[in-house]
């Protein structure tokens, strides 16, 4: 069970991540940097293109907020049911927050990836 509740925790911190960026990347106050943002040379390349390329990323941002959220909500509704004694019910469930990740991991490659795109382009 405390594996589980890790893995719910995480997506929200992951949500939390996304929604950080994603506001930042709104207010502007997101600078060019080497430890935080999407680091690619395309993005690093100037200020313009980082600012490019952030905001094309914004939109799978709020994704992967919305996922991580509707992730874990929906892996909490589902925590009753891993009370269970049928060891088929406590292990499937681990698949609704692990599938969340899976998917928040992938709109964040996403993310970087139009990133990318758009800093090529200035």
């Amino acid at each position: 069970m405390f594996g589980y509740i890790n893995l719910v925790v995480g997506l929200v911190l992951f949500a939390g991540l996304g929604a950080f960026m994603a506001t930042a990347i709104r207010n502007n106050t997101l600078v060019r940097n080497e430890a935080l943002g999407i680091r690619t040379k395309a993005t690093l390349a100037s200020d313009a293109a980082w600012r490019a390329g952030h905001e094309a990323a914004r939109p799978y941002l709020h994704g992967v907020v919305v996922v991580g959220l509707v992730g874990a909500g929906v892996s909490l509704a589902a925590l009753p049911f891993a009370l269970s004694d049928g060891e088929f019910v406590q292990w499937g469930l681990y698949a609704l927050p692990v599938v969340s990740f899976v998917i928040q991991i992938m709109m964040f490659i996403w993310s970087a990836q139009k990133a990318n795109a758009a800093a090529k382009t200035v």
